[in-house]
């Protein structure tokens, strides 16, 4: 299905995409009213979630709920790891200036602790869905009672634990819902595609409409998922969240089947094939862009946004196949893929 790889190949670029226009951002301005940063931060997570949970679906049906989740250890949760000690060195050599070398090791230490307990500032999306898997496989569960037993205490602590940071968990519930929509679609997709003709249109309409009523507290990454002000106001924050994803997510998809019935998109497909490679090597790169003079005027900083998302984006895919060669890297950093 190379629509698939298609569309993970246009969520990687936006991720690259969006972490450009963050981290070249001149000092002091506010990349969050960025139109670009608005626009791709109110879908493309979502749309990685919604596609991973789609591809969930039948690894479960053909081994089994133990079995899918062990084979998520290696495939998802070992790089995950892997890629946190990697980004803990990483931040520490920046930052050692003149340190003892001793006191590089005890601070990366420090920081893979810090960066486990609260990972949005490493590949985090690895950890989440790794827990949204974890959560789908309980529906797989034989016994009926058991399964919803089961399945309703794990929706309960993800929803009820007052964490936001720790353990991702404001990510894991902005996610999970679109993880579990995948899935689902796995399962009716063949009644949805009757509906795509129509569907698509409305949702590119809808994200546009949506889209144009967006300001700058409705991210996720500035509120977080918990219900600050009233019921009602908690209700139409989360809502509208929740509906202009949506409406992305089927629009991208939709547009990408579309397309992918005339075109091939080689290079699209390429790049989403190696996207866990690439979200992580571009998490180590952006370290060194963070670092970089910032243009001051928009015109020179949206060139250089562009130029780059580019650099880092083939530097990334470039490193993700050196990284395909060796069985040991391919095992540890990108779980044997």
């Amino acid at each position: 299905m190379r629509w698939i790889d298609v569309t993970r190949g246009v969520a990687i670029v936006l991720v690259v995409a969006g972490h450009a226009v963050q981290f070249m951002a001149p000092v002091g301005s506010d990349f969050f009213s960025n139109p670009v940063f608005a626009t791709i931060y109110a879908f493309h997570m979502p749309l990685f979630a919604a596609i991973s949970g789609y591809l969930f679906r039948p690894s479960l049906s053909r081994s089994g709920p133990s079995q899918a989740v062990r084979r998520r250890v290696a495939t998802i949760l070992v790089p995950y790891l892997a890629w946190t000690l990697v980004i803990a060195l990483s931040r520490t050599l920046f930052d050692l200036r003149g340190k003892p070398a001793w006191n590089g090791i005890a601070d990366a230490g420090d920081l893979v602790v810090q960066l486990l307990w609260q990972p949005g500032a490493t590949v985090w999306f690895l950890w989440v869905i790794f827990l949204c898997g974890a959560i789908a496989a309980l529906i797989g569960v034989q016994d009926r009672r058991v399964r919803w037993a089961l399945l309703s205490a794990a929706l309960a602590l993800v929803y009820l634990l007052p964490f936001e940071e720790q353990l991702s968990l404001a990510q894991l519930r902005w996610l999970l819902p679109f993880f579990l929509l995948g899935f689902v679609a796995n399962a009716k997709r063949r009644s949805l595609a009757r509906f795509e003709g129509v569907a698509t249109p409305i949702a590119v309409v809808a994200f546009v409409v949506l889209r144009i009523a967006w300001q700058r507290g409705d991210t996720v990454y500035l509120h977080k998922m918990r219900p600050d002000g009233s019921v009602a106001q908690a209700l139409v924050r989360f809502g509208y969240r929740y509906a202009i994803a949506l409406a992305g997510i089927v629009a991208t998809i939709g547009l990408v089947r579309w397309i992918c019935r005339r075109f091939e998109l080689r290079v699209l497909a390429a790049l989403g094939i190696a996207s866990l490679g690439i979200y992580a090597v571009q998490s180590v790169l952006f370290l060194a862009v963070a670092r970089s003079p910032k243009a001051s005027e928009d015109f020179y900083y949206a060139l250089s946004a562009l130029f780059v998302a580019a650099l880092v984006l083939g530097a990334s895919f470039a490193t993700t196949r050196l990284l395909e060669r060796r069985s040991w890297t391919r095992a540890v950093l990108l779980g044997g893929r």
